[in-house]
């Protein structure tokens, strides 16, 4: 999704996986249960607001999750 400069739009639940790769409300957005319809209409309505956490995400993603940072990272020692 980041790669795609699409808006990482993730349920809040108790593991906040997610938070491991990229940190709320900079680079990906939470919504809670019930309240899917509302967010999205929020981020309908203020779309300027949340381009920037979609910069920020593809930003991320190019500078740490390319298979060139992964080799980098994880095999370039073996």
């Amino acid at each position: 999704t980041a790669f795609c400069r699409s808006l990482l739009l993730c349920r809040k639940d108790p593991s906040r996986e997610i938070e491991r790769y990229f940190e709320p409300e900079k680079e990906f957005v939470y919504y809670e249960d019930g309240h899917l319809e509302e967010k999205i209409k929020d981020i309908l309505n203020n779309w300027e607001r949340y381009a920037v956490v979609v910069e920020n995400a593809f930003q991320k993603a190019k500078r740490e999750y390319t298979t060139k940072r992964f080799v980098e990272k994880y095999l370039i020692n073996l």
